[in-house]
């Protein structure tokens, strides 16, 4: 098995308020898969980072990170950025749980005024 072969599956948020909450996205493990990108685009409102920064974590219930956690930071308006094996190491873990779903999180920022909306985008290589 070759990290080419498979099928890519791009999993969607739309405009999520991070500043209004989390979100929490459960894709049932479809066998052997590896963890492509994980995008933000379309910022409508600047993240805040007062206290703690937005999240992006990829992984299970038991290990929310188990994949990636992404600091979205103070994202500003207009922009977006992309996250995948190109740009770091912790990208192209495989995903080889087929008895728990895979977990897609959304993690709100706190203090000050939470602020931050954007399209989130998480992209998952699966093998048959």
């Amino acid at each position: 098995m070759s990290y080419s072969d498979g099928t890519d599956v791009t999993y969607t948020v739309a405009a999520h308020d991070f500043g209004a909450g989390a979100f929490s996205l459960e894709v049932m493990a479809n066998g052997n898969g590896v963890l492509k990108r994980v995008e933000i685009s379309n910022v409508t409102e600047a993240f805040t980072n007062d206290t703690t920064a937005a999240l992006i974590r990829v992984g299970y219930a038991a290990d929310p990170d188990a994949q990636c956690e992404v600091d979205l930071g103070t994202t500003a308006i207009g922009s977006g950025a992309v996250f995948d094996e190109q740009s770091t190491g912790m990208y192209g873990v495989p995903i080889n749980d087929d008895n728990n779903p895979v977990l897609i999180a959304g993690v709100a920022p706190t203090g000050g005024t939470p602020a931050g909306i954007a399209d989130v985008q998480v992209t998952i290589r699966w093998f048959s």
